[in-house]
């Protein structure tokens, strides 16, 4: 949708807009950013954003860097943060400067986007052209399990392709 009507909408949150190709080229150059700290495919990248436009570049800048997500609630409990991120073998955490683990592994990258911005936005931004399977990992959620404590449910890309679009009915 880029490449096609680069110049359209793409999202309108609050105040921002984005069009196609403001997002393609943020979701980019994050992802060259988070290539160079060792993110792969096969990755699990850890996502602590609120709702925003930041947040939809990391989501699909984690799936051109060949990753997949672990959406992290930041309004959630940091006890209940801590342990998800203890627990999961990230290799890199974007989180937006409001919070920050306290205690992130040294293994783990940690990408704040507001202090990481010059970083970022250094990146070329070109489409760094990792090539995904179906069977390589979409995403990691976490659900609390019948023990209370968390476990992780993992999708492939091939598990998202079966999934229909919703549909929309104009009232």
């Amino acid at each position: 949708q880029a490449e096609r009507a680069g110049h359209a909408p793409a999202l309108e949150f609050r105040d921002s807009r984005l069009t196609y190709g403001e997002l393609d080229s943020l979701a980019n150059r994050l992802a060259r950013h988070l290539l160079k700290l060792g993110v792969g495919t096969e990755c699990l990248v850890g996502i602590a954003l609120p709702r925003s436009p930041d947040m939809i570049a990391a989501l699909l800048a984690i799936a051109k860097a060949g990753a997949a997500y672990v959406p992290i609630d930041p309004e959630e409990d940091s006890a209940r943060r801590d342990d998800l991120i203890a627990g999961t073998d990230l290799t890199a955490l974007i989180v937006d400067g409001c919070w920050r683990p306290q205690a992130l592994p040294p293994s783990v990258a940690l990408v704040d986007l507001i202090a990481d911005r010059a970083a970022v936005a250094a990146n070329d931004a070109s489409s760094p052209g990792i090539e995904v399977t179906p069977s390589n990992l979409a995403y990691l959620l976490h659900t609390s399990g019948s023990t209370g404590q968390p476990k992780g449910v993992a999708m492939e890309h091939a598990s998202l392709s079966q999934l229909r679009s919703p549909r929309y009915v104009r009232h």
